[in-house]
């Protein structure tokens, strides 16, 4: 099918929030009122929204996981036991680390390479 109803496409968004978030079919069915059938067959005959919808749910789901773990660690910076202040903030340093590697242009051309040897390696071929 090609066209989706309004309600079924704001229902669809919303099913796809809750499995983003881990929910289950028969959870989400009560959520939304629906039976299982009935939205597992959206899901089948609406295939391209529901990708869609799915991927934009789990970027939503998974950013607001990495804000929440990333305000536990902040407050674990703010803690009164100097081993927790410690521990966090050497977690919270990796991942700026990580992060700043990830972007560094360099950086990404030079693990590219690294990567391109060590599979040569393993094959016995040498990189051209």
């Amino acid at each position: 099918m090609d066209w989706i109803s309004p309600e079924i496409e704001k229902a669809l968004a919303r099913a796809a929030e809750w499995k983003a978030l881990g929910a289950s079919w028969p959870a989400v069915a009560d959520q939304l009122g629906e039976e299982v059938e009935v939205i597992r067959g959206w899901t089948k005959d609406y295939p391209v929204d529901w990708d869609r919808m799915m991927r934009h749910a789990r970027a939503e789901a998974t950013e607001a996981a990495i804000s929440e773990a990333y305000q536990v660690l902040l407050n674990g910076m703010r803690s009164q036991d100097e081993r927790i202040r410690h521990e966090s903030a050497k977690i919270v340093e990796r991942v700026l680390a990580r992060q700043k590697k990830k972007r560094t242009p360099t950086a990404n051309k030079e693990r590219a390479a690294t990567q391109k040897g060590e599979r040569s390696r393993k094959s016995g071929t040498r990189p051209h």
